[in-house]
Order: C-alpha cells, then sequence, then structure tokens
C-alpha cells in the first residue's frame, strides 16, 4: 500500500511538474515565481523516485500529455477581451475618420494581449506551441525592459492631424497587436458617430499584416454599421519614404570616409513566401531596397559591394550571414536598417542581439542598428496626400 501511495505521489508531482513549468514559461512576475517554485519541488520528487514511473509507463505518459493540453488550454482562455460594445445612438458626422494602422507593441509584457496576437493568427500550432510563444516575447521583454513604441505613434498621430486639421479629418491609431486594436478603434469611430472612415496601414507593401488587417475589419461586417470604408495603398513605392530612409542612413555615414562603411538592408521576409498571395509583396519589398541602395551608392559614392540586400526571417540571406560577408570587404563600421516602417522596438533588438551572438567581429569593428521606424515631416505630407486623394476616390 506504501508503495502504492508512494507512486501515486510521484505521479502527482510529475502532473505538477509540467502543469506548473508550462505556466511558468508564460506567466511573469510573482505568478511566475510561485510556478517555478512548485515546478522545481515537483521536479525534484519526481527525480528522486524516477524509478516508480518506468513501472507505470502509461499513466507516467498520461501525466506528461493530460498537463500539458491543460495547461495549453488553461493558458489560451487567458487573452485580452476587447471591448466591443456598440452605443448605436451617435449623430452621423460628415468628418471623415482617419485610423493609421500600426503593428503595435506594448510598453511591457502582457499575458493576456500577446495570448489574443498568437489567436489572431488562427493557426493551431501556433496555439498548441502556445507557452513557448509566450516565453520568447517575455524573454525578448526582458532584454528592451520597456518599449517606447506607441509613444512614437502617438506623437506622430498628432502631427499628421496638425497637417489635416483644415480639411475635415480626424485620425485615429488603431494596432494589430496592442491596444487599443483595430477592432476597438473602428468601434470608437462608429460610436462617435462617422460614417466615412479610411484606413491607412503604416506598412511598405501589402504583406501578411496588412492581408490580416483586411481580414480582420471584414470579420466585423461593417456593413451593418453603415460605415464607408477606404485603404490608401502601401508605400514601397513613395520617393518620400525613400528619402526618409536615405537621411536615416545618411546622417551615420562620413562622406570623406565611405570607403570603410558597409550598410545593409533589411526586408520583412514571409513564412511562406512562395505562397502567390505574399510574391507581388516581396517583389515590392525587393524592389524598394533596390532604388535605396541605388541611391546609397549615387549620392553617398558607396561601394555596390558594400551596400547588400537580406531577408528579416524565413528568406534567404539572412542579415547574419550578410554581415558576415561584409567583414570580408574590411569594412570597419557596419550600418544595418529593417526597412518597416512599422518596425517595433523588440525586432530592432532582435536583430542586434543575434548579430552578436552570431557573428564574430574583429577589433575595431562597429556596428549600428538604425530604428526603421519613420515618423518624420516626409512621411506625415506623404500620408496626408494619400488620404485626401483616396477620400476623392468612390
Amino acid at each position: 500500500m506504501y508503495r502504492g501511495k508512494s507512486r501515486n505521489r510521484t505521479l502527482g508531482c510529475l502532473f505538477c511538474f509540467i502543469f506548473f513549468g508550462v505556466l511558468y514559461l508564460a506567466y511573469d512576475g510573482m505568478k511566475s515565481t510561485i510556478f517555478l517554485l512548485i515546478s522545481f519541488y515537483s521536479l525534484i520528487v519526481v527525480v528522486t523516485n524516477r524509478d516508480k514511473l518506468l513501472e507505470e509507463k502509461i499513466k507516467t505518459i498520461f501525466c506528461i500529455v493530460l498537463p500539458y493540453i491543460l495547461s495549453v488550454i488553461f493558458i489560451n482562455v487567458r487573452d485580452y477581451n476587447m471591448d466591443l460594445n456598440l452605443l448605436g445612438n451617435a449623430l452621423k458626422k460628415d468628418e471623415t475618420a482617419v485610423i493609421l494602422v500600426y503593428k503595435g507593441e506594448s510598453e511591457r509584457y502582457s499575458l493576456s494581449k500577446e495570448v489574443l496576437n498568437i489567436k489572431n493568427k488562427n493557426s493551431l500550432s501556433e496555439k498548441i506551441k502556445i507557452p513557448f510563444k509566450l516565453n520568447k516575447v517575455k524573454r525578448n521583454y526582458n532584454l528592451i525592459g520597456k518599449s517606447d513604441y506607441k509613444k512614437e505613434t502617438i506623437r506622430f498621430s498628432r502631427e499628421l492631424q496638425k497637417s489635416l486639421n483644415e480639411n475635415n479629418y480626424n485620425v485615429y491609431i488603431g494596432y494589430m497587436n496592442d491596444n487599443k486594436y483595430i477592432e476597438e478603434t473602428i468601434i470608437d469611430v462608429a460610436n462617435n458617430g462617422y460614417k466615412n472612415v479610411i484606413v491607412v496601414p503604416i506598412f511598405l507593401t501589402e504583406d501578411s499584416n496588412v492581408l490580416e488587417l483586411k481580414s480582420r475589419v471584414e470579420n466585423m461586417k461593417l456593413f451593418n454599421l453603415n460605415i464607408n470604408i477606404k485603404y490608401t495603398e502601401s508605400l514601397w513605392n513613395s520617393k518620400a519614404v525613400l528619402n526618409s530612409y536615405f537621411n536615416k542612413i545618411a546622417k551615420q555615414i562620413e562622406t570623406d570616409n565611405t570607403s570603410d562603411t558597409g550598410v545593409v538592408l533589411i526586408g520583412g521576409g514571409e513564412k511562406d513566401y512562395n505562397n502567390e498571395k505574399y510574391i507581388q509583396s516581396i517583389k515590392e519589398d525587393t524592389m524598394f531596397r533596390n532604388k535605396l541602395r541605388l541611391l546609397l551608392q549615387k549620392e553617398l559614392n558607396l561601394q555596390e559591394h558594400k551596400v547588400k540586400a537580406c531577408w528579416f526571417e524565413y528568406i534567404d540571406p539572412k542579415y547574419e550571414d550578410i554581415v558576415r560577408d561584409m567583414l570580408e570587404y574590411g569594412v570597419s563600421k557596419i550600418l544595418i536598417v529593417y526597412t518597416n516602417l512599422s518596425v517595433t522596438d523588440i525586432e530592432n533588438n532582435i536583430m542586434a542581439d543575434n548579430i552578436i551572438n552570431n557573428v564574430e567581429f574583429p577589433d575595431g569593428v562597429s556596428i549600428k542598428i538604425i530604428d526603421g521606424f519613420i515618423d518624420d515631416e516626409k512621411l506625415v505630407q506623404e500620408l496626408k496626400n494619400r488620404i485626401e486623394f483616396t477620400n476623392l476616390q468612390k
């Protein structure tokens, strides 16, 4: 009897080790610490009595699989609850609401919002792997401490509002991965009585982010609200954006000593890059960076082999490989910019961390990550023109 109780206790501890260990991956703060202590204590019991688990192989497997499934379910129901309450009594306004849509990034790690972001991808495999996905995000936040992303988007929206004030436009912000989410912003617009809405995706091309945006807006069935939605076109063909990136890079280069400088231009990449719906986006991304590369060579006399293009993820060549190649040309300074208008603080940090950990730099070589987030006056004027043009379209 004692042996049976001891075996059951060990199986129970195995269950707790898996269940609370998974929760530790996802949670932060005090809860994370508590889950870690419970999991660690359970692990000690399991290791001490591991011979008993070998006697009950089926129960052992059951006590591994079941707590993982339960913990994943427990995490998945902890998602952020969007505020989508319609008031239904607002007077209709003649003005046009403009919604700037950014990728979005919380100031600090938020379990509920990150769970919702994963669920918005509509991928079963992502939901099954959610503890590990969340742990990766949590570790990235631990590295940056705090994100100023939202502050920058709010500041830019105010500048755009000043530019549009005379034309009866009111600027809102919607995020793909943070509150207020794009759905919440559209409900705000509806509750404020706007019937004409222009959505402005702050993305270079019509990539997976924009396709997801349009799908989420479409799923709101806005025709029931009598709201007319238009979208501005993607910005890959904008001379203003091209010049904004050129100026960002040019400020970091000594014009009388360009031979020692290398520039790495990073595009987004798509997981299913061979899928027909992403091919055009990848072509446009490539064309934009080719224009920027040629402009840098012409205006700054940068050598052709020292201005390289690559991808952030999924598509070769990767930026770590290009940085290694750049070192072979004897450069003493490497500038790296992710040409993503909506790039987040975490993405910039991921690049820096991957390069530092995976590339061996000789003495005397410096590296600088240039923030690809664009918020200058050129973009204000470009968006103003595109908004006014889109508003004229039927």
